[in-house]
């Protein structure tokens, strides 16, 4: 066999090793990326099904403006869109506008005696809030992980 043969094979060989590697890298990410948005999506479903409850209860002390309360169910509503669709800008946006409305909201029940005493209310902001927090938390993970630039299937 000719060195020029055994060069060929010996790069051969190194490209095909390498196109597994990189193949498998690929493929590591891409299931990254898909867990990330898993997490985020689940974390936005939750604080989805608890904005109901959130509008009930300040409806029933009648303490927040109709205005702010349809803002958040019109954002829920573009939120719950845009993770439908795995949108990852859509949702961030979609994402500060119901933020900016729940903090309206905290903001005018801040001014209710009754609803700032709710014992219900007190409980289900603070798991909003923590919610909140963890969604920032994991949106940045999805981001680290190369999710805004590519969406998993």
């Amino acid at each position: 066999m000719s060195l020029y043969a055994i060069v060929l094979i010996a790069a051969l060989l190194t490209l095909t090793l390498y196109g597994i590697i990189i193949h498998k890298a690929l493929a590591e990410l891409r299931r990254s990326v898909a867990q990330a948005w898993l997490s985020f999506d689940a974390l936005i479903r939750q604080r989805h099904d608890l904005v109901p409850d959130l509008r009930s209860i300040c409806e029933r002390h009648a303490a927040v403006s109709g205005f702010t309360l349809q803002r958040i169910m019109d954002a829920r509503s573009q939120v719950l869109a845009a993770a439908r669709t795995q949108d990852a800008t859509a949702l961030a946006g979609a994402d500060v506008l119901l933020r900016e409305g729940m903090s309206a909201l905290f903001m005018e029940a801040a001014r209710s005696a009754t609803l700032r005493d709710d014992p219900a209310y007190l409980s289900l902001k603070e798991h909003l809030e923590t919610l909140a927090s963890a969604i920032l938390e994991q949106a940045g993970r999805y981001d680290a992980k190369g999710g805004s630039a590519q969406r998993p299937d």
